[in-house]
């Protein structure tokens, strides 16, 4: 949403677009997602 982000700046004060930022940002797991191993059950068919 870089389109979002450079309207931020140039309509709002920078304390409420670091809030919206943050805000919208806080439920971003991709770095917490890239950690882990995901381990899947394979099934057969039968």
């Amino acid at each position: 949403m870089e389109w979002f982000d450079e309207l931020q700046r140039v309509t709002t004060e920078p304390e409420t677009a670091v809030r919206i930022w943050h805000a919208r940002n806080e439920d971003e797991v991709t770095r917490e997602a890239t950690g882990g191993v995901a381990h899947a059950r394979a099934r057969s068919p039968r």
